[in-house]
This record gives structure tokens, sequence and C-alpha cells, in this order.
């Protein structure tokens, strides 16, 4: 934080370390906060339930500073909206006041049209998977608040921005004939989500895994969805 400070850094985008309430980049008081979709992760420190974990993730959440939040389980929500309740914290929820429409997919990347309750854009962004919309939904609701805030950031720069994002070893297609994607999903929800668009994607193809797992993960129950 020292070294950015002293480097003038304009706006600064912190990922939480693990969970949130305790963790060690939660001195900060942020301009806004953003909550990408939840799942069961090391719950031998968050909890075993979505409930739980969520309200280690909501430990983010500071009075008054907009949360803009990605779809979650029915449980998980529940307790990100009282929290932010109880802080008087501005609440947006992709699906319900963030929505977006998928005009093309392929293994180029994805367009789609996203509408805010403040603008709507065309965008295109050169990442697999229905999660990265997710992701990108979330990121422009933060960068709304941001320009509410008064941060100079126009639609044209949203859409280039999108447009140019890199995410290694998330449906990375690393070549193309054999074709060979990469991912690095490491718990059930994760691996739920690259089932789910590798059926999208090829609808008819018979796949090969290849799956290393970490001693500390759930393998059993990672493997279970991959099987699918």
């Amino acid at each position: 934080f020292s070294y950015f400070k002293n480097k003038e850094v304009p706006i600064q985008v912190l990922e939480v370390g693990l969970g949130g309430r305790l963790d060690s980049t939660n001195v900060v008081t942020p301009n806004v906060c953003g909550i990408t979709s939840l799942g069961l992760d090391h719950t031998e420190v968050l909890g075993n339930t979505l409930a739980e974990i969520a309200s280690e993730k909501g430990g983010i959440i500071k009075s008054g500073v907009p949360v803009v939040c990605a779809s979650q389980e029915i449980e998980a929500l529940q307790v990100l909206k009282d929290i932010a309740l109880r802080m008087g914290s501005s609440f947006s929820l992709v699906g319900e006041d963030i929505h977006w429409d998928l005009k093309h997919s392929d293994l180029t990347g994805q367009q789609f049209v996203l509408n805010t309750q403040n603008d709507t854009y065309n965008l295109k962004i050169p990442l697999l998977g229905e999660y990265q919309i997710m992701n990108a939904a979330v990121s422009v609701g933060m960068i709304e608040a941001l320009i509410t805030d008064g941060l100079k950031i126009t639609r044209e720069d949203i859409e280039e921005g999108l447009s140019k994002v890199e995410w290694p070893c998330r449906l990375e297609v690393l070549q193309d004939s054999p074709l060979l994607i990469a991912d690095g999903a490491h718990n059930p929800h994760a691996a739920h989500a690259v089932v789910e668009s590798i059926r999208r994607l090829f609808p008819d193809r018979r796949i090969n895994l290849i799956v290393g797992v970490q001693s500390n993960h759930d393998a059993d129950k990672l493997i279970e969805e991959l099987s699918e």
C-alpha cells in the first residue's frame, strides 16, 4: 500500500486473498466492493455452508460503500444483502439490476449486450464461458460506481478495455489442432462452470481430461463434477 501511495496510483484494484472479513486487504475503505459467485472453497477456514462463506466474504462491505454482486445461490445472497442493508450500502445484483443478452460465442470469445441501470454497452470479450460474462457484468457495475464517484471513464473505455482482457488458464485455448484448452478450476463450483461451458461449446465432441489436484482440495467432488 505504501508503494502504491508513493507512486500516486490513481485507482487500485485489490483482490481479497482468502475470505474477506479477516483478510489483510480488508484494512482499506474502498470506493466500491465487488463480489463474484461464491462456492464451497477453503471450507476449513471459511465455513462449511454457503451462508457461512458469504458471511466471511461479506466482511469486505463497508458502511455506505456500494456493492456490486454476481448472482448467487439464495442462501449466500440473503446473507450478503443483509450485511449491505446493515451497513447502509447500495446493492446491485447481476440478474436483477444488471442484465446481459448473448449475441455470439465461438472459440475467439463472446459478444453480448449489457444493460445496467445507467447505460447500455455492446461488449466483446476474448474469453470463453458464461461465467466470464458474469464477471464482466460485475466489473462494469463497479466501474459505473467509480464514474459516479468522479473517475473519468467513458463507455468507449469500457468497451475497449474488456475487448483486450487476458485471463490465462480460464478456458484458455492453447492450440487449435489438436484443440487443447487449459483451465485452473480447483473446486466443485468452478468445475461445474467449466463443464457447463464445455457442453455449450462442444455439444457433440469427445473430451479427454487431464486433471491434477493438490492434496488440500476436494478431489472427489471435483472429479465428480468433471466426470459429467
